[in-house]
C-alpha cells in the first residue's frame, strides 16, 4: 500500500512539472538567467530556510517520538547551518552588504508562502506540518537531479546545482517522507484529503517562488517621507 508521501507526489506532478520547466529554473540550468533576478531570489531565499529551520524545531515539538524528534531537529540544524553558508558565499559573489541584508523585507509571495507554512504548522499535527514542509526539499532534489549534469558558467549556478543535488538532500527527503507516512498511517479519508490538499498548496507556492524571482515580484516602493496609509491606499 502506498505511503501518503507517494500519493501525494502523484496528485502534484502536474503543478510540479511546471516548475521544472520554469524559465527561472531553466535560466539556471543554462546560465542564462539574469543575475538580478537570482539575486532577488536568493535573498528571498534566505529568508525562507530561516524560518524553515525554525518550522523543523516546531514540527520536533508535534510528536513524543524521541528518533522523529531527533531527526528533525537534525534536519533543522543542518539547513541553519548549511545552506545559509551558501547563501552567505553567494551574497558576495552578488554584492549583497549586510546592510542591505539588515533592510530586506520578504516579497508578497515569499511572506505568503512562509505564512501559509506557520498556518499548518499552528494545528499541532506532525502529519500536516510534513505535508507542508515536504515540498520544498523534494521539489529541490528532483530538480538537482534534472540540473547535476548541467553546466552553467556562473560558478553561482554551478554550485546551487551540486547543493540541491546533494546525497544530503536526498537524505533528508527519504527521512521526512518516512516520517510523514509513519504519522499518518492511521489517518482517516478526510484527513489524508486535507494533507494531500496542503502538499498541493506549498507546491503552488514553490512555482510562486520561481516566478516571483523570474520577474523581480516585490512590493511596491514607498517613497522618502511618503505617509504610510497614503502609500498602500495607491497601491492597485
Amino acid at each position: 500500500m502506498e505511503g501518503i508521501s507517494q500519493l501525494a507526489r502523484k496528485q502534484s506532478d502536474a503543478l510540479w512539472q511546471k516548475s521544472f520547466k520554469h524559465p527561472f529554473v531553466q535560466g539556471i540550468k543554462h546560465g542564462t538567467l539574469g543575475l538580478d533576478s537570482f539575486r532577488h531570489y536568493i535573498k528571498q531565499d534566505a529568508y525562507y530556510v530561516r524560518e524553515f529551520a525554525k518550522l523543523h524545531g516546531m514540527a520536533a515539538a508535534q510528536t513524543d517520538d524521541a528518533a522523529a524528534v531527533s531527526k528533525l531537529l537534525k534536519i533543522g540544524n543542518g539547513l541553519a547551518e548549511g545552506e545559509l553558508q551558501l547563501h552567505q558565499s553567494v551574497f558576495q559573489a552578488l554584492g549583497i552588504s549586510d546592510q542591505e541584508w539588515e533592510a530586506f523585507r520578504p516579497a508578497p509571495d515569499a511572506y505568503a508562502y512562509i505564512s501559509h507554512l506557520y498556518h499548518v504548522v499552528s494545528r499541532g499535527k506532525l502529519g500536516y506540518t510534513l505535508a507542508a514542509l515536504m515540498p520544498c526539499p523534494w521539489l529541490y532534489y528532483e530538480i538537482g537531479l534534472q540540473l547535476k549534469d548541467a553546466q552553467p558558467q556562473a560558478k553561482i549556478f554551478q554550485d546551487w546545482i551540486a547543493e540541491y543535488s546533494s546525497e544530503d538532500i536526498e537524505k533528508n527527503v527519504l527521512i521526512e517522507r518516512a516520517l510523514w507516512d509513519e504519522a499518518s498511517k492511521d489517518a482517516s479519508d478526510a484527513e489524508c484529503h486535507d494533507m494531500t490538499h496542503i502538499f498541493l498548496q506549498s507546491s503552488y507556492y514553490e512555482l510562486r517562488f520561481w516566478q516571483m524571482g523570474a520577474t523581480l515580484s516585490d512590493w511596491p516602493e514607498q517613497e522618502k517621507g511618503e505617509d504610510v496609509h497614503d502609500f498602500y491606499s495607491s497601491i492597485d
